[in-house]
Parts: C-alpha cells; structure tokens; sequence
C-alpha cells in the first residue's frame, strides 16, 4: 500500500514537472479594441492591450504592422486572424499566445479641405501666371470638399502651356513629411477673359468700298472670343479696301480687307530708281496687283528683266534692282 502511495506521488510530481517544462514562463494576452488613428498603416499597439510579456518584447509587438489604414474618414475591421497571424510572424507559438475580444474597428482621423483654401491657391497661381497676363480668370467649379489624412499640406498647380477660353488647372495636393506623403488630384476648370480694343463697321460696308474713318468705331470685346486676325487699331483700316460685305458690329479682320490697289496686273507703270539726288524713270509692265508699300514684280520695257520693286503711288514703283 505503502509502494503504491509513493508511485503516486512521484507520478503526480513527474506530470507537473512536464507541465511546468511544456508551458510558457509568460502567456501574452492581447485584447483589441476599437481605435482612431492619423497615419498609413495600422499597428497593433493602435488597436490591442498587450499583456504578460516584458516591456522590450511589448514594445516590438506594439509595432508590428497589421495593413493599411482605411482612407481618412472612414473605417474598417481588423480580423482577429489577421491579429494572430501577425504574432506568430514575431516568432510566438500559438500555445504562447491568448487573444481576448472582439474584432476591432479602426477609423482613420481627418481634415476638411476647404474650398476656400483651394479657391486661394489657385488664383494665386493663376495671378502671377506669364501667359494669363491682362486676363481675368473665373474658377467656374470647384471640387467636392475633400478629407484628408491629418498632417503639413503642400499644394502644386499646373497650368496649360497657353491661356484659351476655357481649360483645365490641375491642383495637387500633397499630405504629410517626406517619405510618408499621400497624393490626391483635382482637375479644376477655369474660364479666361481678356478684354482688348477691337474696330467693328458702325454699318455695313460694300465690297471693293474705301472704307473711311466715320466708317468705324472701336469697342472693347473679349479677346478669346474674336477671330486671330482680328484689327485692334482703327488706323490699320482706314483707307483699306473691303474684299467682301463687311457687317455691322462683326470685329474686322485683316483677311476681310486689302490695301487699296494703286497698280494692277497689267498695268502700264513708271519704274522710279534714286540714287542720292539723281532719278532715273522707266516704263514697265506690272505683274502684279499693289497697294502702296507693297512689293511687286516688273517687267522693264528696255531690258525687258523682271525686277521687284514697291509701289509708292497710283501706277508708280520704286524699283530696286538686283
């Protein structure tokens, strides 16, 4: 009875002995819980208590990253098997480690970005902009107020090569330090005036007329929306000849007039060289329809030599010869 008592015993201390060799000095115990949190990524220190390990392996713990962070002002859910996996990636057994809870819910912190931030940006930009000079600029819509991931702002605009009626800024904006910056883009449209002087007809002017100065008027019209060839001084048009019906108050182009011709082809004309005081005249043939001021090509009647001269009045050219 006696044998039997201490084979008992020492079967009892043998089966405490192993258990003492089989389980962990320190069991961890991680309970998670619901966090808010302001960078990237989700670490486990942001959403879990950490228990029953020392303080140097807590603090790896702590660290260690379980994903990436929703975007700012939303949420999502960390699973729990995300949370064990990532512990025994550390190098723990699953027998050295308790995790007690439920899934928690990470939201990530934000900042509005307003649009009057925004609007500042841009047309501080758009003030200073080299092509946009004698421009007014009108941010014709502006995006839906953004939320940011908290941290410094950085903005960058990027303008067209060239200012046009209607086009597109680009507004980067940048979140965070280097190294940890977050990026978002808005595509802004913008709408351009320019104001200039312009000459319009004060009535409609015939083909082939002379037109005069009571003829027209100058107005003061957005650039952007005239013809590229469009006449800016009343000065370029006086004594033009019409090459078509010019309308009422429609802006003058340089296409739609002609300098009034003083020689036409066919003409016979008086070739006029000057050599310091002395002239020397010829006749000639005109090639050519001129006004004055205008180069044309001559045929001269004696050395029967095409030569190039300008018209300098009613069938005369001043003739440079070659």
């Amino acid at each position: 009875m006696e044998r039997s008592i201490v084979a008992a015993r020492n079967l009892l201390q043998a089966l405490l002995l192993f258990l003492l060799i089989a389980s962990p000095a320190t069991a961890i115990t991680i309970i998670p819980h619901d966090a808010e949190v302001s960078g990237r990524y989700v670490r486990l220190g942001d959403v879990a208590e950490i228990t029953g390990a020392d303080a140097v392996i807590s603090r790896n713990l702590e660290k260690a990253v379980l994903g990436f962070a929703p975007p700012a002002g939303r949420q999502r859910i960390i699973p729990l098997e995300t949370i064990r996996m990532r512990v025994l990636q550390e190098g723990f057994t699953p027998r050295e480690v308790r995790i007690e809870g439920r899934e928690p819910t990470v939201i990530r912190r934000g900042v509005r970005l307003s649009r009057e931030t925004m609007r500042e940006v841009l047309e501080r930009e758009l003030a200073s902009w080299p092509e946009g000079a004698g421009a007014h600029f009108q941010i014709t819509r502006l995006p839906e107020e953004p939320i940011l991931p908290e941290g410094p702002l950085s903005f960058r605009v990027t303008l067209p090569r060239r200012v046009t009626s209607n086009f597109s800024v680009r507004l980067t904006v940048k979140v965070g330090g280097e190294g940890a910056e977050e990026e978002k883009i808005f595509f802004v449209p913008v709408h351009a005036t320019r104001i200039v002087n312009v000459v319009v007809p004060v009535h409609p002017i015939a083909k082939g007329a002379r037109i005069e100065a009571a003829d027209v008027r100058v107005e003061r019209r957005d650039g952007f929306s005239l013809p590229r060839d469009a006449v800016h001084d009343s000065a370029e048009v006086v004594g033009r000849i019409a090459r078509r019906l010019l309308l009422e108050g429609k802006p003058l182009t340089s296409s739609a007039i002609e300098r009034e011709r003083l020689v036409r082809r066919g003409d016979k004309v008086r070739l006029v060289a000057r050599f310091g005081g002395i002239e020397v005249t010829a006749e000639g043939t005109a090639f050519e329809n001129g006004g004055l001021g205008e180069s044309i090509r001559v045929r001269n009647k004696e050395s029967k030599k095409i030569i190039i001269g300008r018209v300098s009045g009613p069938r005369e050219v001043l003739v440079t010869y070659e």
